[in-house]
């Protein structure tokens, strides 16, 4: 059994959910996304997802496009991304550990050395936001071959058809859109997410992971017994970004410490 595959079979017979903090890999600088790394590790994150800087980030936000865009400037390569997963590895052998980007700085870096590097730093997957399914054979095998997998993206408005083509050119866990949009904090989910996420369960027994607009405790415990994890990232990049060093980290940390109760059914932290 996979990494991935055992950290959502325990938290499904503890019955709560999984949770993934996304943080833009050198954002404010690369040291810093390192330390909020570990920070989020440490008080509770079970995934991280190591956002690859890109300068056309369309499924994001605000918050986190201005993030990659930081990253950029700071001449943030996939190579520093595929680094520091690897760094993180060696220290939490039990943490889920994703790249989540888009597709031409993957092509661009060359797929079978992706699949490579992914394999030797013990990465368990690639997260792509504008990878079509018609277009994911190749990424799909790279990552088999690789011990990884392949995340693919279902949204609320795609037709049952097609949601079972995105199903097939994907491995592991479901990345569940909470919303028809881009990632960034909300005060509400939308109220269709949990009829969004039944109708899913009928399509395939595969852990299904909601993100974009999920921010606070209230919002992961709305999803518990519906969602098998969340995707936390928006509200985590926007605390990366305080230049208060004790600020920021005290924050981070107490956030993702107030998600991972909620998660684990600790409902007071609300």
């Amino acid at each position: 059994m996979s990494r991935l595959n055992r950290l959502y079979e325990i938290a499904k017979q503890e019955n709560r959910v999984v949770l993934n903090i996304f943080l833009t890999v050198g954002y404010p600088d690369l040291s810093a996304s390192e330390e909020l790394a570990r920070i989020a590790l440490e008080s509770g994150a079970e995934v991280i997802e190591l956002g690859v800087p890109f300068s056309d980030p369309m499924a994001e936000g605000m918050t986190i496009q201005e993030s990659s865009q930081v990253a950029i400037d700071n001449g943030i390569t996939l190579d520093d991304c595929i680094g520091l997963a690897s760094r993180l590895r060696a220290d939490y052998e039990q943490a889920g550990i994703l790249l989540m980007g888009y597709v031409n700085p993957f092509i661009a870096y060359g797929l079978y050395k992706l699949g490579d590097r992914v394999r030797d730093a013990g990465i368990d997957g690639l997260v792509v936001a504008d990878l079509p399914p018609e277009e994911a054979m190749e990424f799909q095998k790279v990552m088999r071959k690789s011990d990884a997998i392949l995340v693919q993206f279902l949204a609320p408005t795609t037709d049952p058809n097609r949601a079972k083509i995105v199903i097939e050119s994907g491995d592991g866990f479901i990345y569940c859109v909470s919303l028809t949009g881009v990632t960034g904090e909300r005060d509400q989910l939308d109220p269709g997410v949990v009829d969004f996420l039944k109708e899913t369960k009928k399509l395939t027994d595969r852990p299904l992971v909601v993100g974009f607009g999920i921010s606070s405790a209230k919002h992961v415990i709305s999803l518990r017994g519906n969602a098998d994890g969340v995707v936390v990232g928006s509200a985590f990049v926007r605390v990366c970004g305080d230049t208060d060093l004790s600020v920021r980290n005290m924050q981070a940390g107490q956030l993702v410490r107030d998600l991972s109760a909620a998660a684990k059914g600790m409902d007071d932290v609300v």
